[in-house]
């Protein structure tokens, strides 16, 4: 309750750190187009280049508003954690693409720093939670929606045609979830660096692999056998609002 009465009495300070955090999304959704496009059309090249001039966007009006928001840090001072997504890019063509974000997480700690920044990440522990819950939201919606897929594109139909376009909602759909998987683990690793309380920290666990997976549970909800089999643990966390609006979250509670 404290954390969030920290985060309403600046709302400038809250907006600053929402946007810090979209960045850091807007550059993971980049390195996914690139990776999954290693030989781009031109029209693809272009889709990157316009996003990649969106974020140079963000970044200034970030780092203006960070100098009025923050008048006493030099923020070239700072020392700053590795980048989330800058493993294995090299290339200063992606330097947009991997360059630090000044939010508290993503700084070492150091007495030096003035403490209306430190304080700052009070703030961001709730906008993270936010994230995290918003990303395992996302998770189980593309969940859902394979078992969907699943069960009325592919299974259905024996004609390679027909399921096609079943298996290709399925590579689409995986793409969109490790992409979610990827913003839970940073915003998750972002908690404990915060140090967010235990009580935050034991409603959020990592995800492996086989929490992913379409289970029966999930796929067929009346099959035999499948009261037995074990649902990843946050199927049953309460994330407000995670089946509103998707008919296909309806077939997974």
């Amino acid at each position: 309750m404290e954390q969030e009465q920290s985060a309403g009495n600046n709302v400038g300070l809250t907006a600053w750190i929402v946007e810090g955090i979209e960045i850091q999304q807007q550059q993971l959704r980049i390195q996914e187009e690139i990776a999954h496009n290693p030989n781009p059309t031109t029209t693809q090249e272009i889709k990157v280049a316009k996003m990649k001039e969106k974020l140079i966007k963000q970044f200034e009006n970030l780092m203006n508003t960070a100098e009025y928001q923050f008048p006493d840090v030099d923020f070239t001072e700072l020392v700053y954690r590795p980048s989330p997504w800058s493993k294995g890019k090299k290339s200063d063509s992606d330097a947009v693409v991997t360059r630090h974000v000044p939010l508290p997480s993503q700084v070492n700690s150091s007495s030096s720093i003035p403490r209306a920044y430190r304080g700052a990440k009070d703030t961001e522990i709730v906008l993270r939670m936010g994230e995290a819950n918003d990303a395992l939201q996302a998770i189980r919606t593309e969940i859902g929606y394979k078992s969907y897929v699943y069960r009325a594109q592919i299974r259905p139909y024996k004609g390679k045609n027909r399921r096609t376009r079943g298996w290709d909602n399925i590579k689409r759909s995986d793409r969109e979830l490790k992409f979610h998987q990827k913003v839970y683990t940073n915003a998750l690793a972002a908690l404990r660096i915060l140090g967010a309380s235990a009580e935050v920290l034991a409603q959020y666990k990592d995800i492996t692999k086989e929490d992913l997976r379409t289970v029966t549970a999930v796929s067929e909800p009346n099959a035999r056998g499948q009261s037995k089999e074990k649902l990843a643990w946050f199927w049953s966390l309460d994330v407000a609002g995670d089946s509103d609006g998707s008919e296909h979250l309806e077939e997974c509670e």
